[in-house]
């Protein structure tokens, strides 16, 4: 992806309608409709970018998308997109054992935020990064690499 204006425009412009799809907004629903303490869970089977894309949400190809989730109160979010050079931790807990992320963050919430809440790896060769929050805890962004 070139870095310049109207390639940027148009990868936003990408990004904007995607969130306000009425696909994105019935995932959005979704996970707010859950108690907060299964929240996570659902948000991992909703909001990563492959189940977004199964849902019918056209996302911009050829660009990272790297979606979080957060919470009013929390001083961290949970990224549960594409971050080069590593495992999504979330989705891949999230699918090899159904309710041990919310029931962590219940009993050791101390260790759940270490868990969930990594800085970029060393190495990470992203160079800009563009973020639309959207609400509900949500926040879609699309990254470069140099």
């Amino acid at each position: 992806m070139k870095l310049d204006r109207e390639s940027l425009r148009q990868s936003t412009d990408q990004i904007l309608k995607s969130v306000t799809s009425p696909e994105f907004l019935a995932q959005l629903e979704a996970v707010r409709r859950i108690p907060r303490e299964r929240r996570i869970e659902e948000a991992a089977k909703r909001l990563t970018p492959d189940a977004m894309r199964a849902a019918g949400i056209s996302l911009p190809e050829g660009v990272r998308i790297s979606s979080r989730y957060f919470e009013e109160g929390e001083d961290f979010n949970i990224e549960l997109g594409e971050t080069r050079g590593r495992i999504p931790v979330v989705p891949a807990l999230t699918e090899i054992q159904p309710g041990f992320l919310d029931k962590l963050r219940a009993e050791r919430p101390d260790l759940f935020k270490q868990l969930v809440a990594h800085p970029l790896p060393a190495g990470d060769e992203t160079s800009w990064s563009a973020c639309v929050c959207v609400g509900a805890g949500v926040c879609v962004g699309i990254g470069g690499g140099t």
